[in-house]
């Protein structure tokens, strides 16, 4: 089965992303490894762009159709919200065979990892992209392994992902996750910390938070063996930015997520369940609602004090208690799904 990345790409047929909404550098040559380089990136070339001072209010990523009947990967492009036609004299992005984005808080600029195949996950490079001026930067920091997404910091100074410090060749995929921080103005790579040796973490910025102060990143993940099936409950773990220190992990001991091998009774064959909970996170009081993918159940995580709240059995009471802005905002949740073959295994 294709990696993750390979799934982001073909997954949809097209991809719209809103540009104008939040939701000299070093190369990373290998998963384990970070050397520091001063060198300023390099600007790619691009069309002509029309004198502009603020962010296209949409971009389109979508298959790069070169002539009828081929598909050159894919790109991104601004268009009218209205028609969706191409915005006039600026030429498309190419945006390679898949990828994963974020937008800085301010919606000015975008941070793209865009890797040239699907044979692997080598060859990633992070590009820094002006969206109003439309200028693609090619940074020199590479990435040849799965990235679980990008996260801007609050003062959009910063970029944080978490990668894997680790490939296990035999299986096809990182391991031992690290989270990492790239400094826009000094343009350098570095690993804050590194998490729980199976910790997986979900995909950023859905699984993953900054609290309130900035100064703590809270991130959500489930451990997982090299089978790609979850040996542990979940975890959220809290960072603590300024010591790069992992200051609190709250397991959620209730909870069930990723992935099982369960069969049915009466029947024979390898079956797999994928319990995937629903997050929603409440930035006003620095909270982690957690719903329950297998039991109509919501636990609640304090995330400052790192320990959980409350377990509620049921959605309904949690929207009494005023929670219902951020369960209405939960992005992936509550979802069981059965197949007969292994979610997100490494097998080609």
């Amino acid at each position: 089965m294709r990696s993750p990345a390979y799934r982001l790409m073909f997954g949809a047929a097209l991809t719209v992303l809103l540009a104008a909404c939040t939701t000299a550098s070093a190369p990373v040559a290998s998963p384990t490894s970070v050397a520091e380089d001063r060198s300023a990136p390099t600007p790619l070339a691009s069309a002509a762009v029309p004198q502009q001072t603020t962010a296209p209010p949409l971009l389109l990523v979508d298959l790069n159709r070169a002539s009828p009947g081929q598909v050159s990967g894919l790109r991104m492009r601004p268009v009218d919200p209205a028609t969706l036609a191409d915005v006039p004299g600026i030429a498309p992005l190419d945006f390679a065979h898949h990828y994963v984005q974020t937008v800085s808080p301010d919606g000015r600029m975008m941070a793209a990892i865009i890797w040239p195949s699907g044979s692997s996950n080598a060859g990633g490079m992070l590009h820094l992209i002006d969206l109003a001026s439309w200028t693609d930067t090619a940074t020199r920091v590479t990435f040849d392994d799965y990235v679980a997404g990008l996260v801007f910091s609050p003062n959009g100074q910063a970029l944080y992902w978490a990668g894997s410090t680790r490939h296990d060749a035999a299986y096809g995929i990182g391991q031992e996750y690290a989270l990492y921080r790239y400094d826009l103005t000094r343009g350098a790579p570095h690993e804050v910390t590194r998490f729980p040796a199976t910790f997986t973490p979900g995909f950023l910025p859905t699984s993953a938070r900054f609290l309130r102060s900035g100064a703590q990143f809270a991130i959500y993940g489930v451990p997982t063996d090299t089978n790609n099936l979850a040996e542990d409950v979940p975890h959220v773990l809290i960072v603590d930015l300024a010591t790069e220190r992992v200051a609190a992990d709250v397991r959620l001991d209730d909870v069930k997520a990723g992935q099982f091998q369960e069969n049915a009774p009466g029947t024979s064959g390898e079956r797999y369940q994928m319990f995937t909970p629903g997050l929603a996170w409440d930035r006003t009081r620095d909270q982690l609602f957690v719903v329950h993918a297998d039991v109509d159940a919501v636990t609640v995580v304090d995330l400052i004090g790192g320990v959980i709240l409350r377990a509620v059995g049921g959605t309904t009471a949690v929207i009494r208690a005023g929670a219902r802005d951020e369960l209405a905002h939960a992005q992936c949740g509550g979802e069981r799904r059965s197949d007969d073959e292994p979610h997100g295994s490494a097998q080609q």
